[in-house]
């Protein structure tokens, strides 16, 4: 196929497709919402394309969303239901939004071999299918999300969250002189330092509304579903004092270490995650300003 699909196309050569794949979905990788084709023209349903897996949220890793920002065919492997997945991805061309169409093809038989008949055969494989999805969305060092998983995950959630009439917030993180951390006790220091405040962050957000992401360096950001800004600044304060109660051991010598934190929340007026991120870098930086060690609202 081409590297971009036209909706023509797409209903011309439906009978191929069902030949070559077990399903497709035309989705919107920003809002994870799925679109029919008639007469070569999308129409938006009420439907996500997370549901096909009985998900609330939006997969990890989102091949739809890779697929637009390089405007070109992606593929991807995993795994679910105990059954492991090829998922092509092709943008769809000339669409308002961009869309994508995401094709399905359980490939678990073709995947399973044989070492003397083990009956783990299949259960290897669909663990390090998971394992390698889990890489591509991870940070290495501190094992939160990472920034490609940012990028995806949260225009997904600003959008749901207006659909749904409710608040969420972002936090934006910052350790505070870490430079001087790097440079007095070492970057291997350092390295322990943002782990010990990934962990914190993590242990202070809620696990069934929040996520967390290492933004960059020694950013973080945390997503705070269904939270208006006083939900917001009650959980950042809760960050704030976790990290306060962290410490790394550097020989005889535990060293201790603050953050700064922006808060910016959307009520209401739809925003965009870029600037909701930007705002809340700007905040961040104001708690710089005003002394370290603080909490900022926009």
């Amino acid at each position: 196929m081409a590297e971009l699909l036209s909706c023509e196309a797409l209903e011309k050569h439906r009978e191929l497709i069902d030949i070559l794949y077990d399903s497709f979905k035309v989705v919107d990788p920003e809002t994870k919402k799925i679109f029919e084709i008639a007469d070569g023209k999308p129409r938006v349903t009420e439907k996500f394309c997370f549901e096909r897996w009985n998900r609330e949220t939006p997969c990890e890793n989102c091949v739809a969303f890779a697929a637009k920002n390089e405007n070109r065919s992606m593929i991807e492997l995993f795994s679910a239901d105990g059954r492991a997945y090829v998922v092509r991805a092709i943008p769809l061309a000339e669409t308002d939004p961009p869309l994508t169409v995401e094709f399905l093809k359980d490939v678990t038989d073709s995947l399973l071999y044989s070492t003397g008949g083990s009956a783990s055969d299949s259960k290897y494989i669909l663990d390090a299918v998971t394992d390698l999805n889990s890489m591509i969305i991870r940070d290495q060092l501190t094992k939160l999300y990472n920034r490609r998983y940012l990028d995806t995950r949260l225009p997904a959630d600003l959008r749901a969250a207006s659909d749904r009439k409710q608040p969420i917030s972002v936090v934006f993180l910052d350790v505070d002189n870490f430079k001087h951390i790097n440079d007095t006790y070492g970057h291997a220091t350092g390295d322990l330092v943002l782990q010990a405040t990934a962990r914190a962050l993590e242990s202070a957000v809620r696990s069934d509304y929040d996520w967390a992401a290492r933004f960059g360096g020694d950013e973080f950001v945390a997503c705070l579903g269904d939270a208006d800004s006083a939900a917001a600044r009650r959980i950042a304060e809760r960050i704030l004092a976790a990290v306060a109660a962290a410490s790394v051991p550097f020989g005889e010598e535990t060293i201790r270490f603050t953050v700064s934190l922006g808060i910016e929340t959307m009520q209401g007026t739809e925003r965009t995650a870029e600037e909701l991120l930007q705002a809340a870098d700007r905040s961040m930086y104001s708690s710089k300003q005003r002394g370290k060690n603080r909490i900022t609202a926009g």
